[in-house]
């Protein structure tokens, strides 16, 4: 008799832990269904339904990329040398301060990929040599024989300034080179004389002459040609169309921002380049 009670008991205990364990997620009876829970392989459950149902998770770019990645093949290096010309002494230098201004003959001109060197007879034994990057495409627009200004001017400090250098066929410019930083309030001036405008939208950028922003920002400049017209970002390259090729655009640097004698920092080289 207590051999049977013990029996009975013993199967009563295994029943109930038998249905413990069953509330507790283990394994339900063959062809039961479980509300509320969908268990997926690897442990993992969600309730009431996927999680992800009616929802699409893919990012699209990121609009400032231009703005915090710059492009590595802009190029805006140059470099001014005077031979016989005492002006030209400090020319592209840290501390460069002359202003020339010269109808010159070009003596040569030669292009080798990944430079454009200008040599001009400037008169009385004043020769000066430009060298400039080439662009991503075209060839000079310019040539050997031709007369043209040379338009050069720099005021560079402890402070900042800039250097500006143009090479122009009449009233066209052909080479613009523009590197440093406003003085004086004068970035404004810098940019207009690019024939640009600033652009602040693109990368949210503070307004020139504004000192309140923690870092620099980039900056984008506006260029127009007749009806065409495109912004370049700091740090990227563009192109216009002009006649017979089109303006080629590095801007290596411009940014809004700086602290304390400007809010402008600048380094653009612009270049009509020919098709031909």
């Amino acid at each position: 008799m207590f051999a049977l009670m013990n029996l009975r008991q013993g199967m009563f205990v295994g029943l109930l832990a038998l249905g413990q364990a069953s509330c507790d997620g283990g394994e339900a009876a063959p062809g039961e269904e479980t509300e509320g829970t969908t268990e997926t392989e690897g442990g993992s459950e969600t309730e009431g339904g996927s999680d992800t149902e009616g929802e699409t998770d893919t990012e699209g770019p990121d609009p400032l990329a231009e703005c915090t990645e710059p492009d590595p093949a802009v190029n805006a290096s140059y470099a001014l040398a005077g031979e016989a010309w005492a002006d030209l002494e400090t020319a592209s230098t840290a501390f460069a301060w002359y202003d020339v201004e010269e109808s010159c003959a070009v003596s040569s001109v030669t292009a080798d990929g990944s430079e454009w060197v200008t040599v001009l007879d400037c008169g009385e034994g004043r020769v000066a040599t430009l060298t400039i990057a080439a662009p991503a495409a075209g060839s000079p627009s310019w040539a050997q024989d031709e007369t043209l200004t040379l338009d050069a001017s720099a005021n560079v400090d402890d402070f900042g300034g800039a250097e500006r250098i143009q090479l122009r066929r009449g009233d066209e410019v052909l080479v613009h080179v523009l590197r440093g930083s406003g003085l004086d309030a004068n970035e404004e001036g810098l940019i207009s004389s690019l024939g640009a405008t600033p652009s602040y939208e693109e990368c949210d950028a503070p307004p020139l002459n504004d000192y309140s922003a923690d870092n620099t920002v980039a900056l984008g400049l506006r260029f127009e040609r007749g009806e065409e017209e495109t912004t370049v970002i700091s740090g990227h390259r563009g192109s216009l169309p002009v006649d017979g090729g089109s303006l080629e655009i590095d801007v290596a640097a411009a940014t809004s921002g700086n602290c304390c004698h400007s809010s402008l920092w600048i380094d653009v080289l612009m270049r009509v380049a020919s098709s031909r």
